[in-house]
């Protein structure tokens, strides 16, 4: 429920049902009632009070019809586009770490596996089993070609449904374009320890966008 109802949406419908409830009344016992023998003027305050209410559930179905349920639409449509968008760039990310060695144990990473020791207050390990991995041209230039597929899906989510998502997971959104298509293109051609960190640094952010989306939609116990 909490990915379709903003707070004004629950503003409104709280005050729409407040207006619903006093028109009934309204109509059920004011106008059946002396209105003299509740206070002065109660007549007239019920009428205008009336007219009030009325106008504001006028606006709050307005606002449900043209705002709130084509915005829950657009979450269904958005919710079912995701999970493609999550699959791909997992299985780039699966493409990226699946060939390194973890340390000298000769087995490879997994994408749980890197994730658990990338996130970990320790990841020495981790990054160092990267930036050796990566220092290979061939392997670079592949790193970049799966990012690159990366970036149009991760730019297709901001373009489409940016003003649908949490501020949160906006910010982790426009982090990776800004490194990948910015910071991550000035190190293209350097052959350095930073520049090599920046990979690590840019597929880490990458993943956070991911498990991020996955927490938002409860994703995590289901088949993306």
């Amino acid at each position: 429920m909490g990915i379709y109802f903003k707070r004004e949406d629950k503003i409104v419908f709280l005050i729409s049902i407040v207006c619903i409830i006093w028109i009934s009344l309204y109509k059920l016992q004011w106008t059946t009632i002396s209105c003299g023998l509740l206070f002065y003027n109660a007549d007239i305050w019920g009428d205008i009070t009336y007219t009030i209410f009325t106008s504001i559930l006028a606006a709050g179905l307005f606002y449900t019809f043209t705002i709130f349920i084509p915005r829950i639409s657009r979450i269904k449509m958005m919710k079912k586009n995701m999970k493609y968008y999550l699959k791909e760039i997992d299985e780039l990310s699966i493409s990226i770490i699946e060939n390194i060695k973890i340390g000298k144990t000769g087995n490879y990473y997994t994408l749980e596996k890197y994730n658990v020791e990338a996130f970990s207050q320790n990841n020495q390990n981790v990054k160092n089993d990267f930036i050796t991995y990566y220092t290979n041209i061939k392997n670079k230039d592949t790193f970049y070609d799966r990012i690159n597929y990366q970036k149009l899906y991760v730019s297709n989510i901001i373009l489409n449904y940016s003003d649908l998502l949490p501020e949160k997971i906006v910010i982790l959104l426009s982090d990776f374009c800004n490194i990948s298509f910015n910071t991550l293109k000035e190190y293209s051609n350097i052959q350095s320890q930073i520049a090599y960190e920046q990979f690590f640094i840019t597929f880490n952010l990458l993943n956070s966008v991911s498990n991020g989306f996955k927490d938002y939609f409860q994703y995590k116990n289901e088949t993306i």
